[in-house]
């Protein structure tokens, strides 16, 4: 082996090794990001429903049908999408998630101050999240 090929030979592991530690350190930085970001949306999920207050029928109030609608969203989203685990969804917020849309979907007016119908704005993954909740024992 010539020394123009010994040298080519080292600048091309050299070469290699450093694309693999980058790659190294690229996967450590996801993970590390990935985290940070199921951490930043659980503590947004927790505010969420944190606003969620008891819905009377028979009292209704605009802003608490409001925040049980958004609570109920932003779980089905979660859920769906695999925001945050499911495991941790359903443990921390499925049988909430559950009691709110049975009572938004059994609503069947008008969403007082506006022009919104409250069982209407149960959308379709809301309804797919709300099934597989229920169908789990």
């Amino acid at each position: 082996m010539t020394n123009v090929e010994k040298m080519t030979l080292s600048i091309s592991l050299v070469s290699s090794l450093t694309s693999i530690l980058s790659l190294m350190v690229t996967i450590v930085i996801y993970k590390v990001t990935s985290i940070s970001a199921r951490r930043m949306h659980s503590m947004e999920l927790f505010e969420i429903w944190k606003n969620v207050n008891e819905i009377t029928p028979n009292k209704l109030i605009t802003v608490d049908i409001i925040n049980a609608l958004h609570a109920v969203e932003f779980t089905a989203i979660y859920y769906k999408y695999k925001i945050l685990d499911r495991k941790i969804l359903i443990e921390l917020y499925r049988d909430i998630y559950v009691k709110m849309y049975d009572i938004l979907i059994g609503m069947d007016i008008v969403i007082p101050g506006t022009n919104t119908n409250c069982k209407s704005s149960i959308n379709k993954t809301m309804k797919e999240v709300y099934r597989e909740l229920t169908n789990r024992g």
